[in-house]
């Protein structure tokens, strides 16, 4: 494995949302698809076989309270999402207002959809734990090496993030170019209301 960094996962790799996602919101048609809903089983499996931190949390699609055209396209969205679920074979459910009540009560919408089979961990030390699986299993790490021209071999893995389109470029394909997403997450304080903001009892 050659890093340019010093050691592993400083980029995206241990720097995202910690989440270990159910391929709803993925295109079905889609690779990626299909390597999210195989990826997410391997990833609860490795964590757990490991006794690394994994919390089984769960996820809520939420659909706001709209009127007119807006509720329209809502509803067309949330039927999308749910055809896609059922093509890969996601385990989800429907929430009317009082189920989606039920689940968490300061959440003010018409319904949603409760995908159970979510995980959280924590990305570095699941980083951390497949870099010590491959060297024992005989993968050697050159790390501070960066890769300026590649050579005609007969297998290279690509896992190169934010910079695998360029690094397939200098492998000799046509690959399409990268356009990275910055997230913003915003953490539920509550100091004004005693009551919890969020229910995380499921």
């Amino acid at each position: 494995v050659i890093e340019k960094n010093p050691e592993a996962g400083l980029e995206t790799s241990a720097k995202n949302s910690n989440v270990l996602h159910s391929g709803l919101h993925q295109n079905p048609s889609f690779l990626k698809s299909n390597l999210v809903v195989r990826g997410q089983k391997l990833a609860v499996e490795f964590l757990t076989r490991h006794g690394a931190p994994l919390i089984k949390c769960g996820m809520i699609v939420a659909m706001p309270k709209n009127s007119g055209l807006k509720i329209i396209f809502e509803i067309g969205a949330f039927i999308d999402l749910m055809k896609r679920g059922k093509e890969q074979d996601v385990t989800f459910e429907f929430l009317g207002p009082r189920g989606l009540k039920k689940l968490e009560p300061n959440i003010k919408a018409f319904g949603g959809i409760f995908v159970p089979n979510v995980w959280i961990t924590n990305a570095k030390t699941f980083t951390t734990l497949l870099k010590k699986d491959a060297e024992e299993n005989g993968v050697k790490f050159l790390f501070n090496t960066k890769i300026c021209e590649i050579p005609k071999e007969k297998t290279i893995i690509n896992c190169a993030g934010l910079y695998a389109d360029e690094i397939a470029k200098m492998a000799g394909f046509d690959a399409p170019k990268i356009y990275p997403w910055r997230g913003e997450y915003y953490e539920i304080i509550g100091e004004k209301n005693p009551k919890p903001q969020v229910n995380h009892k499921w």
